[in-house]
């Protein structure tokens, strides 16, 4: 599988949990009680996502770096 292909799904998983999370707060940031669970999965879910999208470009990196290393 391609490393960017699946960073790139990750981010727009990501992007798209933040997206929801913006949506049920106000213009201010504040979260009312009744969607606060909503808030908290979908935040939760976009800072899971990044870090996916993170430690799937690290591990590209480094087999990028295996490679060159094996090709010397």
């Amino acid at each position: 599988m391609c490393f960017v292909k699946k960073a790139c799904r990750s981010y727009d998983k990501g992007a798209s949990c933040w997206a929801k999370a913006i949506g049920v707060s106000d213009l201010g940031g504040g979260v009312t009680e009744a969607n606060l669970r909503t808030f908290e999965r979908s935040t939760d879910c976009g800072h899971e996502a990044q870090g996916n999208g993170s430690n799937t470009l690290v591990d590209a990196e480094e087999t990028g770096k295996a490679i060159s290393a094996k090709a010397g």
